[in-house]
């Protein structure tokens, strides 16, 4: 409540951007399938085929929406900060 009071308005209204389908339909599989990839490896074996299969997933997933995310015009991870130097110096350490 004190929040509201004593912190300042934001002066600019925030741009209306559009939701990212793409992005979230390459990172929802990507995200699934390094769950499994994580949990059942133990259980199975990190060389099952199954687990196997769902690190190919992960990683072609994850490498896809990277290149999806780098060409959207309203991503859901904008990739331009890690450009930022605070934000790469951050990253190297």
């Amino acid at each position: 409540m004190l929040g509201i009071l004593l912190l300042p308005q934001d002066k600019k209204p925030l741009k209306h951007e559009r939701f990212d389908f793409a992005g979230a339909a390459l990172l929802a599989p990507a995200l699934v399938a390094l769950i499994y990839f994580l949990n059942m490896g133990l259980k199975e074996g990190w060389a099952s085929p199954a687990v196997v299969v769902s690190y190919v997933v992960f990683t072609i997933g994850m490498v896809t929406f990277l290149v999806v995310e780098r060409q959207s015009d309203s991503p859901m991870v904008d990739l331009k900060y890690r450009q930022e130097v605070c934000v790469s110096n951050a990253w190297q350490r």
